[in-house]
């Protein structure tokens, strides 16, 4: 028996489950015990595969794929530490609800537990950081091995993609020889897989229990928002529907960036307010303007401001009625009380207007409207204190820069912002509301990781142009992804904002408590929260073969922005700051708007 071609015969046999099952791409780190799936993917030529040696990368860049094609991707390594390195991915995975597949070869079992190389226990390597482990075992000559493989393999794609999807791991065996004695054809035809993968997204049905209590406590309400947070790049599809939502309820709007809802076109800027992180900080504007009724769309948004006032809104005052409108999730991180309705934003917006009731009393409906004007006043004036302070730096700061960058953007370029500072300060200081229509985050895990591999695998067949923005830590963290970076065809520009470090803890009350003991707390502030990193980007990015430029101005930032469209591949873009006048400026910008009085 050639036991070599009878691996490749079953890895093909479960590449074949696999590739009918709705898996748009491969995504292979090169590995000697995995041979027997490479060699398997000889028969699906049209199948697209990308190599990438890091695993850690690679996992990053097929979530970045499956972001792109809304559609599962299949990762293929080797045994050992090599689908370790995935478990950064599969984390963002599965607190995003992304149908990762992660297809891992391994060692036999004879070869476990003997120090043998490259052997370590793969099975639920992931633990529950995955929706579902499927461990496939050793191809066997009988009549079940086959089979079970590909039932198994049928069960995970039916796993990924049914609610809520999220990653899965299927593991498979191999002994040595891993190759076929000789050029193998397969003869024996590989049974198809029924469209159950395929329709296995469907949606629960909208409860309409949890609809009618939200529609009736609306309909009693005057001081009420839509609160919306990160979705996925479709919902910008719906945005016309969210303000029409808002206007006629007379409901601000609250809507940050990832939320596809914040900017537009040049619409109206009504109803969405853009300084809503100052004016929920404001404790006088709150205190006479608390809302009775919150909407919530998708996950909550950063803001530590709307996580503060659900928080007191549970110990203080009468409670706020919080109805949750998510896709997928089922639970809520705040302690206080909320409805969680799991719905579509497609269908339940169309609903939500369907249901309610044009005929409430006209003294209700101006009351909601004079809500309404009352937050958009407030915001116009927070928005002047803003550019106020703004026009009177004397140097580039993270502001002006990150209000260059929005402003200066192609407006049908996909915007994919970093966590920590970054994905903040488009909300902070993005109040133009002009800026690009479809902005991503990592927001699963919403760490720092695999941000560069991710931009990557999102803009490696983009159509349009691609910006990446994030901190000068992120980018040292993933430096090596720039190699990926470096493979797109489309306009990729990487704009890193360089502020000397881990900018973010500044705002710990650490930071303070170590200030305030000298030298030597300042000393140890930043050795082990900001910690810099000397890196010469400019060195990065010729190694790697990316274009390069330095902004120390906002003309310089426009003047890229004007020229990266025109040049195919990937740009690294360093935008030098000041960190300490940036700092001032954020809090100039926040003291100043809440000793301001914002309703006259």
């Amino acid at each position: 028996m050639d036991f070599g071609a009878l691996q490749q015969a079953r890895a093909r046999s479960v590449l074949e489950v696999l590739h009918q099952g709705g898996v748009r791409e491969v995504v292979v780190s090169p590995g000697s015990r995995s041979t027997p799936l490479i060699l398997a993917l000889e028969h699906f030529p049209r199948w697209p595969k990308h190599v990438i040696t890091d695993e850690r990368a690679a996992g990053f860049f097929a979530l970045g794929r499956v972001r792109r094609l809304d559609a599962p991707v299949l990762l293929i390594c080797t045994s050992g530490s090599a689908p370790a390195h995935y478990l950064p991915a599969v984390i963002e995975a599965f607190y995003d609800h992304h149908p990762l597949i992660v297809l891992s070869a391994d060692r036999p079992p004879e070869e476990h537990d003997r120090q043998s190389h490259q052997t370590i226990d793969q099975q639920k390597l992931y633990g529950k950081h995955v929706k579902a482990f499927f461990d496939l075992g050793v191809a066997e000559a009988n009549e079940s091995s086959f089979p079970s493989a590909r039932e198994k393999t049928q069960e995970a794609c039916r796993s990924a993609l049914s609610y809520p999807p999220g990653p899965v791991h299927l593991n498979a065996a191999f002994r040595k020889p891993l190759e076929p004695a000789a050029r193998f054809h397969e003869t024996e035809a590989i049974p198809t897989v029924e469209d159950a993968c395929r329709s296995a997204r469907a949606p629960r049905p909208i409860d309409r229990e949890i609809l009618r209590a939200m529609v009736e406590s609306v309909e009693r309400s005057t001081r009420g928002l839509v609160v919306a947070g990160p979705q996925r790049a479709i919902a910008q599809q719906h945005a016309a529907a969210a303000r029409e939502l808002c206007e006629s309820l007379g409901y601000p709007l609250l809507a940050e960036g990832t939320s596809q809802w914040r900017h537009a076109d040049g619409a109206s800027r009504s109803p969405r307010i853009a300084c809503f992180e100052t004016l929920l900080s404001h404790p006088d504007f709150m205190r006479e303007n608390r809302p009775e009724v919150i909407l919530q769309i998708g996950r909550p948004p950063i803001s530590s401001a709307y996580r503060a006032l659900l928080e007191d809104s549970s110990t203080t005052g009468p409670p706020i009625e919080r109805f949750v409108i998510h896709p997928f999730q089922a639970v809520d991180p705040f302690d206080g009380p909320a409805r969680i309705l799991a719905a579509p934003i497609e269908e339940f917006i169309p609903v939500l207007l369907e249901e309610f009731s044009s005929a409430s009393p006209r003294a209700l409906r101006d009351a909601s409207a004079a809500w309404l004007s009352l937050w958009l006043g407030a915001d116009r004036r927070a928005m002047q204190i803003l550019d106020a302070v703004l026009r009177a730096a004397p140097r580039l700061t993270e502001a002006r820069a990150v209000q260059a960058m929005l402003a200066g953007a192609p407006s049908e370029a996909t915007w994919i912002a970093g966590n920590s500072l970054p994905i903040r300060e488009i909300d902070w200081y993005g109040v133009d509301l002009r800026g690009p229509r479809t902005v991503i985050c990592q927001r699963g895990a919403a760490g720092i990781d695999g941000l560069v591999a991710g931009a990557a695998g999102y803009a490696a067949d983009a159509a349009n142009e691609t910006i990446l923005m994030l901190g000068d830590l992120s980018l040292v963290h993933d430096l090596g992804a720039l190699a990926l970076a470096a493979r797109v065809k489309a306009p990729l520009l990487i704009a890193v904002i360089n502020n000397g470090g881990g900018r973010i803890f500044e705002m710990l009350p650490a930071a303070k408590q170590l200030a305030e003991r000298g030298r030597q707390g300042r000393a140890v502030f930043e050795d082990f929260f900001l910690a810099p990193e000397k890196i010469d980007f400019a060195a990065a990015a010729k190694t790697f073969g990316l274009r390069f430029f330095r902004a120390l101005s906002d003309e310089d930032i426009f003047e890229v922005l004007r020229d990266f469209p025109k040049r195919p591949g990937a740009t690294l873009l360093e935008i030098v700051v000041d960190p300490s006048l940036s700092r001032e400026i954020r809090e100039e910008i926040f003291e100043r708007t809440r000793n301001a009085k914002l309703v006259e």
